[in-house]
């Protein structure tokens, strides 16, 4: 009769022992799945703000990108519009200087018949005088 008391003892131990792992199990799986969802949640809500900083990241880029090609297109403008420039220039400086060297050699014409003139004068006086 002691031996039925403490076999069923025994085996109400143990029952007790399986319900108590059992829930305890449960309890852990519990735990584990919120564990879980709440990773998932932590890493959804870290891909999202990433996935935002790219999208905001590609937007500057191609902001960046037209802002450059932009540049590129007036530098060219200004490069052509230099060269048109130096054109100008250098037609005005070769107009000038023939200009001026037809002015001087007008001048020194002016002044070769100036002198011829003189030289003449000096030549009738001086036969005059003779």
């Amino acid at each position: 009769r002691v031996a039925d008391y403490d076999g069923d003892r025994s085996k109400e131990w143990i029952l007790n022992e399986q319900q108590n792992l059992g829930r305890h199990i449960e309890s852990l799986r519990k735990e584990a799945t919120a564990g879980m969802a709440e990773e998932k949640a932590a890493r959804t809500t870290a891909c999202e703000k990433l996935t935002a900083e790219v999208e905001g990241l590609d937007e500057r880029l191609e902001t960046a990108e037209e802002a450059c090609s932009s540049l590129l297109k007036e530098a060219t403008a200004l490069e052509e519009r230099v060269g048109e420039l130096e054109q100008d220039v250098e037609d005005k400086l070769s107009t000038e200087r023939e200009r001026t060297e037809s002015a001087i050699d007008a001048e020194q014409q002016q002044r070769r018949h100036a002198v011829k003139g003189v030289e003449t004068d000096l030549r009738e006086r001086i036969e005059t005088d003779i």
